[in-house]
Parts: structure tokens; C-alpha cells; sequence
């Protein structure tokens, strides 16, 4: 969303991208709130979703820049004939149309789904030691887990949100991905989402109880990783 800003309703003002203005919230209402670029707010009808595509938006232009540089160490390939050659016949035929309709922009081209085969087919030449000798398959998993998530996303159900333990879940990746690439703007982008998701759910959970609501919940100092997804979609 690179006109409009999710914000938690615990903050009595926030900056928006997108308007440029400071907008009043109220305090305490337990929901995730998304400003215009007109200015004022609205109430997201889908809060998961909205701080998922959020995060992707994230994730997909970092990505973006460090895969062009990346592959510039290629020996002996332009960056785009070495990005056609990893990317099935399909996904080469929608990078070019990208390609013509972003006036050759290689990284307005690319795609979330491009990368995981991107960096896989190329994972000896140059990917291996910028991944600080993680697994290559510890980085697919990553990697298949975020293009999944940007599926979920792209097709939403009907009448309800994401669940919230799978949100949870890829914003961690996302994280740990982005953490990987040294993205630090991109990282702390989306850990600010995560925490405006456990504020959120935190308001809730005391709304629900009938406690209190005199202070924001406290934050852990550490992060500990989520559980695997109940139902892992991906096989390798």
C-alpha cells in the first residue's frame, strides 16, 4: 500500500505516508486503523491482511534492489538474460511484459514469485555467501512460505480475514529474510507492523475480559520464534 499507512489506535498521533498530515486518533478502541491519502482514517475491515500486504510491499522492494545488485556479479550474463534463464517460460514471459510496461526497469520487474527461483538457480554462483552460510534449503522454505503468503493475499476469502496465527507467522519470515539481506529500513518497517498486530490483539484480549485498559501492554524484550504453520502447503 504505497499511498496509506496502517496505524495502531493507541497512538494519539501518527504520520502518514501518502496525505504528509498528522491525523487524530482515539484511544483504546482495539482496531487497526488505515489513513487516506486524502487524509483522515478509516477502520480496516480486514486487519490481518492489510498489515500482511503491507509487509509484503516491504519485503518485495527490498528484495528487489538486493537481487539487481546481487546478480550484478554474475560473470558473463547481462542481469536480465541471467534472470530469464532461472525463471520458468511463463514467469520469463511476464518479466518481460513487466520489463516493457516499467520502462526496462529490472527492478519494477521482478516479482515476489520470481524470487524464490531466482536466488536458488543462482545460489553457488553468488547467492551461498550473502546468505551467510545458511541453508539452501532453510532459505527456499523461507522464501516459498512469503511467495505463498503474497498468493494468499492476491485471493483473499470472501467474508473473512487471514488467520491470525499464519500472519503472525510469515511477518517473523519476513523479518528473518530481511534481516538476512542487511534491508534495515525495510526490517523495521515490519517489525513495526508486527507490534501494532500484538498491540492490537492485546487491546482486544482486555476489551474481551473486561479489564482494564489503563496501559499498553509491555513488549517483549526477545523474540521468540512462532510455531510452524499447522499445515504446511509447501513440499520440497
Amino acid at each position: 500500500m504505497s499511498e496509506s499507512r496502517i496505524v495502531a489506535d493507541d497512538t494519539d498521533f501518527a504520520d502518514f505516508r501518502g496525505c504528509g498530515e498528522r491525523c487524530s486518533i482515539g484511544n483504546f478502541s482495539a482496531k487497526l486503523f488505515l489513513c487516506a491519502p486524502q487524509g483522515g482514517y478509516k477502520v480496516v475491515k480486514r486487519p490481518n491482511q492489510a498489515v500482511l500486504i503491507e509487509a509484503l510491499d516491504e519485503f518485495r522492494d527490498a528484495m528487489r534492489l538486493f537481487i539487481v545488485r546481487i546478480m550484478r556479479r554474475i560473470w558473463g550474463k547481462t542481469i536480465k538474460n541471467a534472470i530469464y534463464e532461472s525463471l520458468s517460460s511463463q514467469q520469463a514471459s511476464d518479466f518481460k511484459t513487466n520489463l516493457h510496461n516499467n520502462d526496462g526497469s529490472i527492478e519494477s520487474a521482478l516479482d515476489i514469485r520470481d524470487f524464490p527461483d531466482i536466488i536458488i538457480e543462482n545460489w553457488q554462483h553468488v547467492f551461498r555467501l550473502r546468505f551467510r552460510g545458511d541453508k539452501r534449503a532453510h532459505v527456499k522454505s523461507l522464501l516459498y512460505i512469503i511467495k505463498h503468503a503474497r498468493d494468499q493475499v492476491s485471493h483473499p476469502p470472501l467474508d473473512t480475514d487471514l488467520d491470525t496465527e499464519y500472519t503472525r507467522v510469515v511477518l517473523y519470515h519476513i523479518i528473518e529474510v530481511l534481516d538476512k539481506i542487511d534491508a534495515i529500513e525495510a526490517k523495521a518497517s515490519v517489525e513495526r507492523l508486527r507490534d501494532i498486530m500484538r498491540r492490537d490483539q492485546a487491546l482486544a484480549f482486555l476489551k474481551n475480559t473486561g479489564r482494564p485498559l489503563k496501559q499498553k501492554p509491555e513488549q517483549s524484550q526477545t523474540d521468540v520464534p512462532p510455531h510452524p504453520l499447522p499445515e504446511d502447503p509447501l513440499h520440497f
